[in-house]
């Protein structure tokens, strides 16, 4: 999402769709009823009564309390007790994020090992539980393990529930182990005699050579390949399914004439965007908390356990099954670049905390219903765009036309994180799922030459590293003047088979004025579908909201039908979020209903005031469907294209 949204809009106007553009408005109270989704508010997770940051007293709508890990049961337990099993002695501490940060952690008694994924916690004393930052990854050191793939139509509660489940199935380094039950007894071993001892001795070695083998498979395969729990307590245990089991799905064909994109962002997930969640990000962080770069200055450490927490509640598995109920085929998946780069090479305060443990469970969701995933890098270092979706927002560099992200050294590090990140993607037993990959989310080129040039040079070296997973770049067009044409050589050039353009439209927002007449929004609407028709390669439109100011559902549903028609005309089209808490004084993200417009889950509701978002029944191909909705932009045209 481009832009910051500093436009409050408290009391639009009930506008005359169909009026002139020029026609005065008139100011009424907002007419819709309070939001269906509040944000949440966590209290300080740190402090033993429930005060705000500034140490005033909670409000009598008392924030709803930090889902805390129970200690028995925490990332860190269970790494304690994977090293306490394997009699392997901590290694030293790790810097990872400055000198305050390393000299906290040991004061806390909270060591980062090396290898490690989480940091663990020694206290003699009760405390609520503070992970600390998350080692990032380094280049072919991953870790796998397999859940349970007979778990396709269990609710996430039944999964949970499960003995052998495995809701956290993918650990970074080091699987989380925890013995959740007791051996069963052996019966006693008999006293060896002297002419017995020989052979117990040989069965004692030859046992020893077997785990050593083992061990060495293990190590063969990286410090990726999770440690299991049935692996531990009971070797005959066959309940993880190998790789293999993990079928691969049918390759996701961006040149099919019919099998087109119909999906949803997962937006503000494994990374922050105030305007989604604002009521919640200035309670917990403050009001300085503008993105997650300040957020994370403010809270420190403390900020890991925070993410965690909103990370295991903003989007759960229940949310698939809503979105596949739709009949819809594709998720993006916006993530921030430090889960694959340490913070202490950028020098900057993001944490990592379980981003990836959630994306890989993401990634087990959607293979067990057929949904595929667009990876999405949505922040970069340095900043590609100075826009809190780049997880920094910076309006005195966009003032002065600068980004960091087009720096050598910003450009080193991100092909640091490509490299990673398609490593990482490459060793998951479920990569099949993912269909395209997004190296940097709306970069900005501000009209630079050299930018331009330089964010060429990145797409082809992604393009270069994408040829191991056979996937297409999914690549945005950087906000160019005439993007359709400034684009067109370079997509001809790289084939339809390894680039497909990005675009983001908005026709009836970021503009000034906005357009108050409906006609003029669905003009701009069939705009975009002439433009994609003569593309040499497809288009996504990898986000698109209806929103504008023109409250009424009636005609927002309309132009919702308008825009899934016309932007499926290509590749598809992926709706910009899947949900948003409105702010009760927004002044980073707009008020009710505008901001509800971004919200598929508030206008998937039966008797939403917002819109009715249309459901596809998969019955017919997407293209059948979506040609079928009401739209004054004609029939779709015919678009083919020769794999590259």
């Amino acid at each position: 999402m481009s832009h910051l949204r500093s436009r409050s809009v408290k009391d639009y106007a009930s506008i005359d769709p169909y009026a002139e553009d020029g026609v005065d408005i008139s100011l009424q109270d907002d007419p819709y009823s309070p939001p269906m989704h509040h944000a949440p508010q966590f209290r300080d997770p740190y402090s033993e009564e429930d005060l705000y940051l500034d140490g005033s007293p909670a409000r009598s709508l008392s924030p709803k309390r930090m889902p805390y890990l129970d200690p028995e049961d925490s990332i860190a337990m269970g790494l304690l007790e994977w090293q306490d099993h394997n009699d392997a002695p901590p290694s030293q501490y790790v810097d990872m994020d400055g000198d305050d940060s390393f000299q906290s952690a040991r004061a806390e008694s909270r060591a980062m090992y090396r290898g490690a994924s989480a940091a663990a916690i020694h206290s003699p004393l009760p405390m609520s539980p503070r992970s600390g930052p998350v080692e990032p990854l380094a280049a072919k050191a991953y870790d796998l393990s397999f859940p349970d793939a007979s778990t396709d139509h269990l609710s996430a509660d039944a999964f949970a529930a499960r003995e052998d489940a495995r809701t956290v199935p993918w650990r970074r380094h080091i699987h989380r182990y925890r013995q959740e039950a007791a051996p069963i007894a052996a019966d006693p071993a008999p006293v060896p005699t002297q002419a017995s001892f020989k052979k117990m001795r040989r069965a004692w070695l030859l046992a020893a050579l077997v785990c050593l083998g083992v061990l060495a498979i293990a190590l063969g395969v990286g410090l990726g390949v999770g440690l299991s729990r049935n692996k531990h307590d009971s070797p005959t245990s066959a309940s993880d399914p190998a790789p293999s089991q993990w079928a691969d799905l049918p390759k996701w064909d961006w040149l099919s004439p019919t099998k087109k994109a119909f999906g949803v962002n997962l937006g503000g997930w494994l990374m922050l965007e105030r305007w989604m969640y604002e009521d919640w990000m200035v309670d917990v962080g403050g009001p300085n908390a503008w993105d997650e770069y300040r957020m994370s200055q403010q809270l420190g450490d403390r900020m890991v356990d925070v993410l965690n927490a909103h990370m295991d509640t903003w989007i759960t598995e229940p949310d698939l099954d809503r979105i596949q109920s739709f009949g819809m085929n594709m998720l993006r998946v916006p993530i921030g670049y430090w889960p694959f780069l340490s913070t202490s090479t950028t020098g900057e305060p993001y944490r990592n905390a379980t981003q990836l443990d959630h994306l890989s469970n993401l990634m087990y969701w959607a293979w067990k219903r057929g949904l595929y995933i667009l990876f999405d890098l949505h922040a970069m270092p340095g900043s590609q765009n100075n826009d809190q979706s780049s997880g920094h927002n910076n309006t005195k560099r966009a003032a002065n036309n600068y980004a960091g992200f087009y720096t050598d050294e910003n450009q080193k590090y991100s092909r640091q994180v490509v490299s990673t990140a398609i490593q990482w993607i490459e060793q998951h037993p479920a990569k099949s799922v993912v269909a395209g990959f997004t190296s940097v989310n709306e970069p900005r080129v501000y009209n630079n030459p050299y930018y331009l040039k330089t964010l060429r040079s990145f797409y082809d070296y992604t393009v270069d590293q994408l040829s191991s997973l056979n996937i297409p770049l999914v690549a945005h067009h950087a906000f160019v003047d005439k993007p359709y044409e400034q684009w067109r050589a370079y997509a001809r050039d790289k084939g339809p088979s390894r680039f497909i353009l990005d675009d983001h439209p908005y026709p009836a927002w970021f503009q000034n004025p906005l357009p108050r007449n409906v006609n003029t929004i669905v003009q701009d609407v069939c705009q975009y579908g002439s433009d994609l028709s003569g593309f040499p390669t497809p288009v996504l439109m990898g986000e698109y909201s209806p929103v504008s100011i023109l409250n009424d559902s009636s005609i927002t549903t309309e132009l919702l039908k308008t825009e899934l028609k016309v932007f499926g005309w290509s590749a598809g089209s992926l709706f910009f979020t899947y949900r948003v808490n409105v702010s009760a004084h927004p002044l980073a993200g707009e008020a009710e209903p505008i901001a509800l417009k971004y919200s598929m889950l508030d206008m998937m509701q039966p008797q939403s005031p917002i819109a009715h978002f249309p459901r596809f029944q998969n019955q017919t191909p997407v293209s059948d469907w979506t040609n079928q909705l009401t739209s004054a932009c004609g029939s779709a045209p015919s678009l083919a294209w020769t794999p590259s």
